[in-house]
């Protein structure tokens, strides 16, 4: 046979062997069989080839190496492309679980919200004027004892300091005192 007619059956060889991998598959579904068919066709047409012309029979040894390396390759791309699927379809599922489980989270704390307001208005409906006047004037009472408590406090601060503070000018005057009378000699 003729280099050119090895060449070309060779060439037909890899196609062929790259269809039946890639049958069914698109590159956008199947990325990784298509392009491990495609390197597996390439590389066994190439050891093919260098194996079928040491027999001189360099386009058969392509055709068959292109085919069996375009299986061997899509085949391992085909399953590197389920492991790739599977693991989206978990992160789907667990995204999906995620959601659901917000979105019940959501419905408790809106019901929860429901419920005490309803609380609320039938507690309110029980409270008469009066309750509600004696109410406001106790807090009007406790702030008042609390503004006089928070004063009271804070003379006696103020009180404290002061009398701190002529502890020791009082005690500084003594000591200069005491140091007058020693140069002086009484």
């Amino acid at each position: 046979m003729s280099c050119f007619k090895n060449t070309l059956i060779g060439f037909v060889g890899a196609l062929l062997g790259l269809g039946l991998v890639a049958c069914g598959t698109t590159p956008e579904s199947k990325p990784n069989a298509v392009t491990g068919a495609a390197v597996g066709a390439a590389a066994g047409a190439l050891l093919g080839g260098v194996i079928g012309h040491q027999r001189g029979e360099a386009g058969a040894g392509a055709a068959v190496g292109a085919a069996a390396g375009a299986a061997v390759g899509g085949a391992l791309g085909y399953g590197k492309d389920v492991k790739e699927h599977n693991e989206r379809d978990r992160i789907a599922e667990e995204r999906a679980h995620h959601l659901e489980v917000a979105r019940q989270r959501a419905e408790v704390a809106r019901a929860r919200a429901e419920h005490d307001e309803q609380l609320a208005v039938a507690e309110g409906l029980e409270i008469s004027d009066e309750v509600l006047s004696e109410s406001e004037a106790r807090v009007r009472e406790a702030e008042a004892l609390l503004k006089k408590l928070r004063a009271e406090r804070a003379a006696a601060l103020k009180r404290q300091e002061a009398f701190s503070e002529a502890q020791e000018r009082l005690e500084a005057l003594e000591r200069e005192i005491e140091a007058l009378e020693g140069e002086l000699g009484r």
